[in-house]
């Protein structure tokens, strides 16, 4: 027969331990949880950021085309229809060529990656 314990007692060591992993089961699946909203906001974020992103270079290109436009029609007016054209042609291969240097060496982890301000 089981006795019924008195209010002083302690209560028995399975009892005890039932409750410390119940208590850690679900201190895990709030873990779990939080990790699964942090997640889900950080993508949410970054999928945000790239739209806008996306768009930017969008709009960053219709301005390219239009600026390259406008150097072409002032520099035929200098020089032949075709030289305008291959001044501008050259002037948006060199800033890309740049770019793509650049870029190649920050990826690669080269001399120009940026600084976090200890020397």
């Amino acid at each position: 027969m089981a006795r019924a314990m008195l209010p002083d007692e302690a209560p028995p060591v399975t009892t005890a331990l039932e409750h410390v992993v119940e208590a850690v089961q679900r201190v895990v699946a709030d873990q779990i949880h939080l990790a699964r909203v942090e997640v889900e906001s950080s993508a949410q974020r970054m999928a945000v950021g790239a739209g806008l992103v996306a768009a930017a270079a969008l709009l960053g290109l219709v301005a390219w085309v239009a600026a390259c436009g406008a150097a072409y029609v002032a520099l035929r007016d200098v020089v032949h229809p075709s030289g305008a054209f291959g001044v501008v042609a050259l002037v948006s291969l060199a800033l890309a060529g740049g770019l793509g240097f650049i870029g190649v060496r920050r990826l690669a982890g080269g001399a120009g990656e940026a600084h976090d301000g200890a020397s």
